[in-house]
């Protein structure tokens, strides 16, 4: 069973509830900010950038409370060293 697409609104979300730029994400995903940028003008995310953005917005998820929890000053630091896991 596939999961629902991400949608532009979905990614939008949870970056802003996370705080984390489009730079930081295209630098945790590996990829260029400009294809992150394209994301926003409704241009479809792949199924294998998909993937990979699935697991790292879920694993994130779950480390986010931690990192919080542990009052780190910078949560956009914090993501990009947890997102290294990921690449």
């Amino acid at each position: 069973m596939n999961p629902d697409p991400i949608t532009p609104a979905d990614l939008r979300a949870w970056m802003k509830r996370h705080n984390i730029s489009r730079t930081a994400l295209a630098e945790a995903l590996m990829i260029s900010k400009g294809t992150v940028d394209n994301w926003f003008c409704q241009q479809a995310i792949g199924k294998h950038r998909q993937k990979h953005l699935r697991t790292l917005m879920e694993g994130y998820d779950l480390d986010a409370t931690a990192a919080h929890k542990a009052g780190h000053p910078d949560e956009e630091t914090a993501f990009l060293a947890d997102a290294s896991i990921f690449t």
